[in-house]
């Protein structure tokens, strides 16, 4: 007796199960057909939609700065603190002399309007000057992490030609904290929609006891630094 080999038809049973499908779909109601195209069509969008949500997540930047590391002027000098971030900070150490304080706002650019001149930093001030590099654009919450010897000091932050925020000290004298706040209100964090790429950042004062140790530029606008403020920098 011959054996006999049967060969699979495979077109054969991709056709006859296309088909069986299609009969299947056709003999749905309205209704039902709908829900089976929502589905499908949601099936196949899903993965993409999970990989863009995911990718969004894990885009957002943070971007740490030494205060110590700008080009500093005036009454401010780098100074050194094993519980510094670095082991250094800047500290406006010298006080303006009463001539000093009344010195007039100059706006030796020529490319600010004068209704805005109370945003420029005195040039008397003390200063820190450095280029910052932001590689995300979008909102950013910023940090920083300073030391009053009073509670009535301050410092003055400005990026680019924006205005001046005033930063008060919200902590314990004499310690090092994190502010997030504009003129020491605790509830007014300071946020900034910052563009990709190179700006300055100027960090200024006029009073004397003031030390700043660091500054965080984060688009987590949940969390807190701690510490150090490694709690908040990618690891």
């Amino acid at each position: 007796m011959t054996e006999v080999t049967n060969t699979p038809i495979i077109n054969g049973e991709k056709q006859s199960g296309l088909h069986g499908i299609w009969d299947f779909f056709s003999g749905q109601s309205t209704f039902t057909k709908s829900s089976i195209v929502i589905l499908l069509l949601v099936a196949i969008a899903l993965p993409t939609f999970v990989d863009q949500l995911f990718s969004h997540a894990s885009s957002s930047a943070t971007v740490f700065i030494e205060a110590e590391a700008g080009n500093l002027s005036g009454n401010v000098i780098r100074s050194t603190d094993t519980n510094a971030s670095g082991g250094q900070f800047i500290t406006f150490s010298k006080p303006l002399s009463p001539s000093e304080q009344a010195a007039p706002i100059k706006n030796t650019t020529n490319t600010i309007p004068t209704q805005t001149l109370s945003c420029i930093i005195p040039q008397q001030y003390g200063s820190s000057r450095q280029s910052i590099v932001i590689p995300l654009t979008g909102t950013y919450t910023i940090w920083s992490r300073s030391m009053m010897g009073s509670s009535n000091t301050k410092f003055l932050m400005q990026i680019d030609s924006m205005c001046a925020i005033t930063i008060l000290s919200t902590g314990t004298t004499n310690q090092w904290s994190w502010a997030s706040n504009e003129d020491g209100i605790s509830n007014n964090k300071i946020v900034l929609y910052l563009s990709s790429g190179v700006h300055e950042l100027t960090l200024a004062s006029g009073d004397t006891n003031v030390s700043i140790d660091a500054l965080l530029f984060t688009q987590d606008n949940k969390c807190r630094p701690i510490g150090l403020g490694g709690n908040c920098t990618p690891q």
